[in-house]
């Protein structure tokens, strides 16, 4: 076999090979010097080219030491990448209190970051008072929220309001309450339609966390923020492995899953006013 041919076999294999790599890459570390605090990313499975990357920090019952605790070490992490030189940032930010949209829009002004997602947390006080709802929204080119958007999340939030009023009617109308039947079962769509909703059954208290992705500065300004609690990195992390696979960073953060960061959930059921600046 002439020579060639055999260097064109062996670097066709050596793509295939690279591909094979590249569809099922998996990475771990540890954002501690204990070890107490792993993370893990790569690609998503069955995904063409889909990242993730996610700290795996708690158990179910979480403590306000842990959330500090994983905190620490995540600035700890942080601050050694900035002193490594690492310019490129993904990050998943969460705030100390809920953030009306132009709060949210300000924010990220002033700390001139790309945001990429967030999430807004919506209440039902009135009709469902420890029902919470997390309502996703990707980020718009000339307003992070997008007007447009933020009104279909609040029709939304309405109809979820209704649907909740809804079954605790046809709960009350049952003739045994134990048994598992939807609204639609003992209500007519006209006796849906008339359940009156006002805003006070269903309100968007604001936005509690988003991921952007920025520079080092960037990094650093939202860590001074009075309204940002946690700046997670887990995600440059991982693509610090990534490299070593010739991931592209334009290609990670593409579309990159950045799961569990977020310590919201947790901060609201211990207590919002525990995390406020010191």
């Amino acid at each position: 076999m002439p020579m060639r041919t055999i260097t064109f076999l062996l670097l066709v294999l050596g793509v295939i090979s690279f591909q094979q790599t590249q569809s099922d890459i998996r990475v771990e570390g540890f954002l501690d010097a204990g070890h107490k605090i792993s993370y893990g990313g790569g690609t998503i499975a069955d995904t063409q080219g889909q990242y993730y990357a996610i700290p795996r920090w708690h158990d179910n019952q979480i403590s306000k030491e842990e959330i500090d605790a994983y905190v620490e070490a995540s600035n700890k992490a942080g601050d050694a990448l900035v002193q490594q030189g690492i310019k490129k940032f993904y990050v998943g930010v969460t705030f100390r209190r809920y953030l009306s949209p132009e709060e949210f829009e300000l924010l990220v002004k002033e700390t001139g970051v790309k945001a990429k997602n967030y999430m807004l947390r919506a209440t039902f006080p009135k009709i469902a008072p420890k029902e919470r709802v997390g309502m996703f929204g990707r980020a718009a080119e000339n307003s992070v929220i997008n007007p447009k958007a933020l009104e279909r999340a609040k029709s939304e939030l309405m109809h979820q309001a209704r649907e909740l009023k809804a079954d605790q009617i046809a709960r009350a109308k049952k003739s045994d309450p134990q048994e598992d039947e939807d609204w639609q079962d003992v209500l007519t769509q006209e006796e849906f339609k008339a359940i009156e909703i006002s805003e006070e059954n269903a309100v968007l208290n604001g936005v509690f966390t988003f991921e952007a992705e920025t520079d080092a500065e960037g990094y650093q300004r939202l860590r001074k923020h009075a309204l940002v609690y946690h700046v997670d990195v887990t995600a440059v992390l991982v693509f610090q492995q990534l490299k070593d696979y010739r991931v592209k960073w334009v290609d990670f953060v593409d579309d990159l899953d950045l799961s569990d960061y977020d310590t919201f959930w947790d901060m609201e059921n211990i207590g919002l006013d525990k995390f406020r600046a010191k």
